[in-house]
């Protein structure tokens, strides 16, 4: 417990004197030693270590945006060794700049994470976040793009079903027609025009 706690503090000292770098060790450290000794991130016990863990999250996120956001990541997974939280990390730097109204770094963000690992479960859940990202910060073409990315990315003919099983994500096969609707409209109505 003291461990934990050491590093954590260790972590915030660090970032309080901008050595974003030093801090990230620290944070990554510390979620490294939990999943050493088998904390399970998706079904937290405790209360306030879940709220440690989730300000852990808070403060990665931070350090990443002072050090150039997705490609800081990138590059800080890539010199260090890739993590099974990964996911994690992108998630919550996501959701801080669309929290801060920063759209176009919280899209860029959660295609970074797709870019990396295209074939990974929340893959297709990341891209119609930055779909919905797209249309909450007004940005109609890019919706239109980034529905025609999704339609060939995750299409019944995709790759992506090669690495997993179609009739397990029906959600996903839902977003395609959405997105194939979606872009219908957009093209009768400049076929109207």
């Amino acid at each position: 417990f003291y461990y934990e706690l050491a590093l954590y503090k260790l972590g915030w000292t660090y970032y309080k004197q901008e050595l974003y770098e030093d801090s990230l060790h620290r944070f990554v450290a510390l979620l490294d030693y939990k999943i050493k000794t088998g904390y399970d991130f998706e079904h937290p016990q405790d209360t306030q270590d879940s709220k440690r863990i989730e300000d852990t999250y808070g403060a990665i996120s931070l350090a990443f945006s002072n050090l150039g956001g997705s490609d800081a990541v990138i590059d800080y997974f890539k010199k260090y060794g890739r993590r099974s939280y990964e996911v994690n990390v992108y998630s919550n730097l996501g959701d801080y700049y669309l929290e801060k109204r920063r759209y176009s770094d919280a899209a860029t963000t959660f295609k970074a994470f797709v870019k990396s690992n295209p074939y990974h479960k929340v893959a297709p859940l990341f891209d119609t976040r930055v779909i919905d990202i797209y249309k909450k910060g007004g940005f109609p073409q890019l919706v239109i793009d980034s529905n025609k990315e999704f339609v060939v990315n995750y299409g019944l003919k995709s790759d992506y079903w090669k690495h997993f099983d179609i009739k397990a994500y029906p959600e996903v096969i839902g977003y395609v027609k959405t997105s194939l609707k979606e872009l219908a409209n957009h093209y009768h109505s400049l076929f109207q025009d």
